[in-house]
Parts: structure tokens; C-alpha cells; sequence
């Protein structure tokens, strides 16, 4: 087996699958992050939830499902849009309004 090594995961993903993902403007963690990535773009482009599912040798659709599909709603990425949006206004007139405002005293 003279020249031939065993591969090393750790090794795999920091000088093949990081800088990869990098260029791509992915930030990888670890395995546990790029499976994640890997599935939220799987679920953005459509993919069937079924053939999900097998990509990820889950024994069920549901456990595909109930761990990814929840964290993928387009419902929830809306709320949460709206509610930084919301915020970014009230600190953008929270802060044009300092300027007017007197200091409170005496309290």
C-alpha cells in the first residue's frame, strides 16, 4: 500500500470542501453545517422532498421533513424580514429624533 493513504475527513473538508465553499460565499463549519447547506439548497431549488430524503439516507420522509423543511419556510423568513425591517425604522427615527429630544432630569 506503499503511496497510498487512508483518506481523512477532517483533511477532506479543510482543503477541498472549505475553500470551495468559500468562493461561493458559503461559510462551512463543519460536516454537520455543509449537510445543512446542502439540504437548504437542495429544498430552495425545488428538489422533490422525496428525493431529499434519499440524498440524506433518511430512513423516512418524515424525519427529512420535520428537521429541515421547518427551518426552511418561506412563511417564517417574511416574519423575520419584517421584524428587522421594522426595527432598522425604529432605530433609524430613534436616532434622528435624539437630536431634538432634552435630556431628562431629576428622575
Amino acid at each position: 500500500m506503499k503511496g497510498k493513504q487512508p483518506y481523512w475527513m477532517g483533511r477532506i473538508l479543510q482543503h477541498h470542501i472549505k475553500p470551495v465553499a468559500a468562493t461561493t460565499g458559503i461559510e462551512i463549519k463543519g460536516w454537520h453545517t455543509l449537510r445543512h447547506s446542502y439540504t437548504t439548497l437542495l429544498r430552495q431549488n425545488n428538489n422533490n422532498p422525496k428525493v431529499v430524503q434519499g440524498l440524506l439516507r433518511h430512513a423516512s420522509y418524515a424525519i427529512t421533513m420535520n428537521v429541515y423543511d421547518e427551518a426552511m419556510s418561506e412563511d417564517k423568513r417574511n416574519a423575520h424580514r419584517r421584524v428587522i425591517q421594522q426595527l432598522n425604522g425604529c432605530v433609524t427615527r430613534s436616532s434622528q429624533n435624539q437630536q431634538f429630544r432634552r435630556p431628562l432630569r431629576g428622575h
